[in-house]
């Protein structure tokens, strides 16, 4: 497989251990529980019922099943990791590395830009002072305040910066997209992407009853 169906096998494989542990997670699904009706002792004319209450389990499936299942999908999980970190090793670029650069390039060149686009302002508002009066009281009076404000950088400069930052990201982009769908991993996966919960322990349970 190519290592953007790796990364979604993996995430697949996640999704369903997290499944599992959310049905083994339930006390009613890994206890067997059984409620006796004593009704005859109260009312001779009512007999007593055992009730099994195994059936308001919330999955089908055994806890033994549900553990063993568990134990393969994490032991696939390794399997996979290693398979892709083997891979990555053989790729031209860094591809982790250059992930994480990515974002940082693509968060200053949004910062550059807009930083790019502020224009000089000027606007007039009003302050408050206090004076005193003809008969010595302290009273308040309104006055206009006018503010200017210039850019206080190189703005080719920073423009300049910013679209240098945006090459080197999309550039960098490309070569990850690339990598993603031609750069092979050795692993050969149990299930497929698009099997149920039930498809895949379906699967698991048939090749664990034909290694016994």
């Amino acid at each position: 497989m190519y290592l953007k169906e790796a990364f979604r096998y993996q995430n697949f494989l996640a999704d369903l251990s997290e499944q599992t542990m959310g049905y083994l997670t339930a006390t009613r699904n890994i206890m067997k529980t059984t409620q006796e009706h004593m009704r005859k002792k109260a009312n001779p004319d009512a007999d007593d019922e055992v009730i099994d209450m195994t059936t308001e389990r919330t999955t089908q499936y055994t806890p033994d099943n549900l553990v063993g299942f568990l134990v393969m999908l994490v032991d696939e999980r390794e399997k996979l990791t290693a398979a892709i970190s083997d891979a990555k090793r053989n790729c031209g670029i860094n591809i982790d590395a250059e992930v994480a650069n990515n974002k940082i390039r693509q968060r200053a060149a949004t910062m550059l830009q807009r930083m790019g686009n502020i224009r000089a302002t000027e606007r007039v508002f009003k302050a408050n002072g206090y004076k005193f009066n003809a008969e010595g009281n302290q009273v308040a009076y309104a006055y206009d305040v006018k503010e200017v404000s210039v850019i206080d950088f190189d703005r080719n400069k920073v423009k300049g910066i910013c679209r240098k930052l945006s090459e080197q990201a999309d550039e960098m982009s490309t070569a990850i997209d690339k990598a993603m769908v031609e750069l092979t991993v050795e692993y050969k996966p149990v299930f497929s992407v698009g099997d149920s919960f039930e498809d895949a322990m379906d699967k698991y349970l048939g090749q664990d009853t034909a290694g016994e």
